[in-house]
Parts: C-alpha cells; structure tokens; sequence
C-alpha cells in the first residue's frame, strides 16, 4: 500500500538521524555519545515499521517486548539471574532499572527478528533461536562501549571486556522469549523494503556503537562490531544455502 511505503520512507528517514545523531555527538566530544537521542529514533523507526507490517498489533509487540525486557532487568539487577551481578549508572530510574532499557530491549530484539527473518524466512520453528544469537551477538558489540567506556552501568561481576559470560546466555534466552512474541503476534514482511528497513535497523544499531567507541578513544571495539557482522553474515549465508 502506498501509505505502508510512506511509513517505511519515514522509518528510514529516522535511521539516517540515529546516524546523523550518533556522529554530531561524538564531534562534540560528549562522555555520553546520544545514547538516549539515538536510541529513541531507532525505536521511532522501529515502531512505525511495526505499524506497516503489525498494524493494529504493533502496540502489542512494543508493550510485551519492553515488559518482558523490564521484568528480567528488574529480577537481574535484585538478584544477578541471568545475566549477573551489575547495577545501573543511568538516570531516571525504575525499580533499579534506567528508564531507556526497556524500550531498548524492543529495539535490540526487533532489529536481530529481522536479520533472522532475512535469513530464515520460511524455517520459522528456527526464528525466535536466530533471533535470540542475533541479539546476543549485538550484546557482545554493545556492552563494552556502554559499560565501559559510557559507563551505563556497572558489572560486580566481571569476565572477558569486564563483562560476565552469563551476560550472554541472559540475552540469547530472553531475547529468544520476546522473539516467540513477534512470531505470534505474525510478524513478516509483506514486500522487500520492509525486510530491507528491519534488517538496516540492525546495521543502524551496530553502526552507532562503533561511532561511539571510535568517539570514547577506543576504535579497537570497532573490531568487535565488524567481527559481529561478518559473523551474521556468515551464519546467515550458510543458513539460507541449507
């Protein structure tokens, strides 16, 4: 539908000012990159791509995405299931939770649905498994920049990068939960442009971390963004050759 391609316009529109956003506060030197301000214009373009492919249910999926994300932050940071022991640096606060979080778990999930989704496509008994590595896998990517060098949060517990192993295994199990949500909610592409605006909302994700860590003086994490995409790429190729 026409309105559907002027809604994806619009999405990409807000794609290109997460970047836009992401590069203008690294020039400007700031300690936090426009964390808040480019992760609510990638969520912006998230939701109204949600609009053009859920419709109605879209407000469904944004909601059950950031619960489920709020209520397994909430239960780590009280008790350090699943991902380990850390605490939250970012204000405002809920239950111990930074307010931008859960949100952030609907952008970092709906982005990774997508990338398995191109992959995938059909083979959905395999979706929410893809969905969950991809996640993950942009976890790796993120987490040194933002506790780090932006210093979001704090781990008490530490591993490779200061961050626990369990980290990871918290990410690929709850994002895994909120991927079954999308999938049943009937989440699919009805033409190619949609599936090409989620899948650069994920390039848009890893593009802003590496503009934040070149930013914070330590380009070398860029080296993990690139090894995360050939690493999806890779996955991803073999995957649809099977």
């Amino acid at each position: 539908m026409p309105e559907s391609r002027l809604l994806l316009k619009a999405a990409l529109t807000l794609l290109a000012a997460s970047q836009a956003i992401a590069v203008a506060s690294a020039i400007s030197g700031r300690r936090e990159p426009g964390f808040t301000a480019v992760t609510m214009s990638i969520a912006a373009a998230s939701m109204i791509h949600a609009a053009c492919t859920l419709r109605w249910r879209a407000p469904i999926a944004v909601a059950l995405a950031s619960l489920i994300g709020f209520t397994v932050e909430v239960i780590g940071v009280r008790t350090g299931f699943p991902f380990g022991r850390y605490v939250y640096n970012l204000s405002p606060m809920v239950l111990g939770v930074s307010a931008i979080i859960p949100l952030y778990w609907f952008v970092a999930t709906y982005a990774s649905y997508w990338v398995a989704y191109a992959t995938l496509r059909s083979r959905e008994l395999l979706l929410s498994a893809y969905t969950g590595a991809c996640a993950a896998l942009w976890d790796l990517v993120m987490d040194p920049v933002m506790s780090n060098l932006v210093e979001a949060w704090t781990w008490l517990d530490r591993g490779p990068l200061g961050i626990p192993l369990t980290n990871y295994i918290g990410w690929l199990l709850t994002s895994m939960l909120i991927a079954e949500v999308y999938r049943r909610l009937g989440l699919r592409a009805r033409e190619k442009l949609t599936e090409a605006t989620g899948v650069l909302t994920y390039l848009a994700l890893l593009s802003s971390v590496a503009v934040a860590s070149a930013a914070l003086g330590k380009p070398s994490y860029i080296l993990l963004g690139l090894g995360a995409l050939a690493a999806s790429a890779l996955a991803s190729a073999r995957l649809i050759k099977a």
